[in-house]
């Protein structure tokens, strides 16, 4: 059997990294003796509409979320034309939310429920031996007749510990280095960890649909993990590495143990990690055991600079206060501090938006990204936007559209958010900030800052830049990164 693994391209967005869950399911089914397994993404280089999907017994499986669902069905139907006895299997965070807009795809075969790694390698062996899907928990299916036949769901996996370390040599991720500055200098390769699933926390943009799809919230054991970084420092000479979880200052009791196993990891090889926390649980005595151990990055999911926002319409259960002292924290132990924020939430002021905006100028972080609000499916966002009539899209292609946003509430139009952005990168780049969009995120580099802790970083960074976009404010960047590395600049 032949199986293609495929993460669709997400439009317009030059994030790239690899997808864990898509590694996670290629090693086991390489653990369970499947040898032609065949790694697909875009963002690594790879075009999924060259490759010869010919064969008997060939399985594609698509991971979708609400940015990709619309390339999924474009690329399900290419398959389908190259080859109409593969069979396409959806799986992925849209799918668990939306099962029956996926399995009503005339080109969608399966749809995997859940989480994937049990259910895979059962629906894998029942295809290869021509056997019934029949009683395969997590799955929907089409049968002879073209019927829908809906399983029963599979519980989440309780041990994590139980699933295997990936295999690097799927969707690995040097092949993520795509930069060409990271190329011509062979800079290292940042590995991609998650230490937990899910998220205990209730905010109104993730919320319910997290625990939906991910279930309730695990965590790896610290030896766990703390093997698995052994293991890629073993194998791959890795020093950098950056955790996917949520959050990884949930448990206190299991941070505190895992910065002091690192710690001993440090002693005999250098090591950089990043993640993302929370501003309410990483106080400074946590942050600085965090820069002790190797945490040299931390982001957070700022969102917005009112409370009565993050209180009221986000449920954040954080507040600005905490947001200032997180950063002002981490400046203090030269840990990288990078900021989420968001605009637009249902019921937010034009008025706030602009706290949010003023604030985030302020702070010093060295990165931040903006995101105008939009209802992911199954979240109280889209639950409320949808049933509150102020759900502004026609079809999952409308999310990529930053001029376009998909919630419309209280008389904050489109051409008022359109009003914002102006205000945004006016109010940053009048600060010293840079900017580029990526997809329909704004994100903004804090130059200056950048250049006085990490000038190589910034020289590299902004010669890419201007060769990827010759915009002309990269040559006041480069300027700065030279200042700084030959000693030029000693202002604060």
């Amino acid at each position: 059997m032949k199986i293609f693994l495929i993460q669709p391209k997400t439009k317009g967005a030059n994030f790239k990294s690899p997808p864990l869950g898509l590694q996670i399911l290629a090693t086991v089914l390489k653990n369970h003796g499947y040898a032609n397994i065949y790694d697909i993404d875009p963002d690594k280089g790879d075009n999924p509409y060259t490759v010869d999907y010919s064969g008997k017994d060939v399985l594609v499986g698509i991971t979708v979320t609400f940015m990709t669902i619309s390339e999924a069905f474009r690329l399900a139907k290419f398959i389908k034309s190259r080859n109409y006895n593969a069979k396409i299997v959806f799986g992925g965070p849209h799918v668990t939310l939306m099962p029956e807009e996926s399995i009503t795809d005339n080109n969608v075969d399966i749809i995997v429920i859940g989480e994937g790694e049990e259910t895979i390698v059962e629906v894998a062996d029942s295809l290869r031996g021509g056997e019934s899907l029949e009683g395969i928990k997590g799955i929907w299916y089409k049968n002879e007749k073209d019927e829908i036949v809906k399983n029963e769901l599979r519980a989440f996996i309780k041990d994590l510990d139980s699933i295997p370390y990936s295999d690097r040599t799927f969707f690995t991720d040097r092949k993520y280095q795509t930069r060409l500055i990271e190329r011509l200098l062979a800079m290292p390769t940042t590995w991609h960890l998650m230490s937990a699933r899910s998220c205990p926390f209730t905010c109104k943009m993730c919320q319910p649909a997290m625990r939906k799809i991910a279930g309730p919230w695990r965590q790896r054991s610290v030896g766990n993990v703390i093997n698995e970084i052994k293991y890629l420092q073993q194998e791959f000479n890795a020093r950098y590495f950056s955790f996917y979880d949520n959050d990884i200052g949930i448990n206190k009791k299991w941070i505190i143990e895992f910065c002091q196993e690192l710690k001993k990891i440090k002693k005999e090889r250098d090591i950089s990690l990043s993640c993302l926390g929370r501003a309410n649980l990483l106080d400074y005595e946590l942050l600085k055991l965090m820069k002790e151990s190797g945490f040299d990055a931390i982001s957070i999911g700022a969102e917005s600079g009112n409370n009565r926002v993050l209180k009221e319409i986000m449920d954040k259960k954080t507040t600005v206060q905490n947001i200032i002292d997180f950063v002002n924290n981490c400046y203090r132990l030269k840990i990288r501090a990078g900021a989420f924020w968001m605009m637009a939430s249902p019921g937010e002021t034009l008025e706030e938006m602009e706290e949010t905006i003023d604030l985030a100028s302020e702070l010093p972080v060295f990165y931040c990204h903006f995101h105008i609000a939009t209802p992911n499916p199954g979240t109280q966002y889209y639950l409320d936007a949808l049933h509150g009539g102020y759900l502004n899209m026609k079809s999952w292609d409308d999310v990529h559209d930053r001029r376009n946003p998909t919630i419309i509430k209280d008389n904050v139009t489109a051409e008022d958010i359109a009003r914002m952005d102006e205000y945004l990168i006016k109010t940053m780049v009048k600060k010293g900030w840079n900017y580029r969009l990526n997809g329909h995120t704004l994100s903004f580099i804090n130059t200056r800052l950048f250049a006085k802790h990490d000038p190589l970083n910034v020289l590299g960074r902004e010669i890419w830049m201007f060769l990827e976009d010759f915009k002309p404010y990269h040559f006041r960047n480069i300027y700065l990164g030279a200042k700084c590395i030959f000693g030029i600049d000693k202002s604060n």
